[in-house]
């Protein structure tokens, strides 16, 4: 699995319109500020724009995660049954600032090393931006897992379906 990114795919015993009733009935336009923070559309499970056979939808929260992942998915015919295909990934601006993140406390950590008097070592010197990195990590690594796990047995219950395996 990429730390930033995943794909899972689906499988389910309905048609592709049938699936596709299903996302209808559960995915709402894309909210809003005022509509997220004064609770004025419906409460689906998900938001987002729905294709024939594509999708581009996020899950419906009342909290600001950063880490929430946007799922694109896609659906295709595979033995009369139909397929899910979903990619995870997060924001662009997300992905930039934690890749921005790790490169200057990684430069930091380093410099640190390079300025450390060996021969009398103070460890909280670069135990700070050794943390930071590793914070840096953990929190999208936690934070989108956490919401792409939900998010994927929310679909399975929705569409009946379960994870594939070839």
């Amino acid at each position: 699995m990429n730390l930033f990114s995943s794909r899972i795919e689906l499988i389910s015993s309905l048609e592709k319109g049938e699936i596709g009733n299903l996302l209808r009935k559960n995915v709402q336009p894309p909210r809003n500020f005022s509509d997220k923070y004064l609770n004025q559309q419906k409460n689906l499970p998900f938001e987002g724009e729905l294709g024939w056979d594509v999708f581009t939808i996020k899950r419906c929260i009342q909290y600001r995660n950063s880490f929430l992942p946007k799922i694109k998915g896609s659906l295709e015919t595979h033995h009369a049954k139909t397929k899910i295909i979903l990619q995870f990934s997060l924001h662009p601006f997300v992905l930039i600032f934690i890749l921005f993140w790790l490169t200057m406390v990684g430069a930091f950590m380093i410099l640190a090393l390079n300025m450390m008097d060996w021969d009398n070592p103070e460890y909280t010197m670069i135990l700070i931006p050794t943390v930071m990195f590793f914070a840096g990590l953990a929190m999208p690594f936690f934070g989108f897992g956490y919401e792409k796990n939900k998010a994927v047995q929310l679909l399975k219950d929705i569409l009946k379906a379960r994870i594939f395996e070839p």
